[in-house]
């Protein structure tokens, strides 16, 4: 589809902006890294309606949503359809994260958006999809910590490299760095 369906499509929906969206300053931090990092392979948990994954497919060249919630599919699926480099996945994301390790998929690029308790697993079960050079996003950090469950112990533990931006409604960006590597050699 053009790309101007999607900004179309884009602003319609951030016209009826519910508190359930990404707030935009956090949406663009994450498009400016897409885009200046040049992440190709973006994968998304939580795509709620679609409205972030259809933001990322103008900068990503694939974007890959997951969503369980039945409420939220048949406007997901509507939404995302417009773009051709959009896949939803409507499943568990536990099962999809599991399926792709399994598969050795890898991603430039992991959002972070869906049920909060989930938070610390998915994060785990993240790490091996994530390219050596990318980077992973989490957002409602701030105004969910306490919702969290053991996320902040699992990201401690987990020797990525990581800041909480005081952006939107708290955002972490967590790195594979040198510590990750020297902490997870293999002998």
């Amino acid at each position: 589809m053009p790309q101007q369906t999607v900004l179309a499509k884009i602003k319609e929906l951030e016209s009826e902006r519910t508190d359930w969206f990404v707030k935009q300053d956090s949406l663009h931090l994450i498009m400016q890294y897409i885009r200046q990092g040049d992440f190709h392979r973006v994968l998304e948990i939580g795509t709620h309606i679609g409205y972030s994954a259809l933001n990322f497919s103008l900068v990503a060249d694939h974007v890959t949503t997951i969503e369980k919630d039945r409420i939220f599919i048949v406007e997901a699926v509507q939404n995302c359809l417009l773009s051709d480099n959009i896949e939803l996945i409507q499943a568990n994301a536990f099962d999809v994260l599991k399926r792709f390790n399994k598969e050795k998929r890898k991603f430039h690029c992991i959002f972070i958006d869906a049920h909060k308790p989930d938070y610390g697993e998915f994060l785990l079960l993240s790490i091996p999809l994530l390219e050596d050079n990318g980077a992973i996003f989490i957002d409602n950090t701030i105004s969910h910590k306490t919702k969290l469950g053991t996320f902040f112990k699992d990201l401690e533990n987990s020797g990525l490299s990581y800041k909480e931006l005081n952006v939107g409604d708290g955002l972490i960006i967590a790195f594979k760095t040198r510590k990750f590597f020297q902490q997870n050699k293999i002998n």
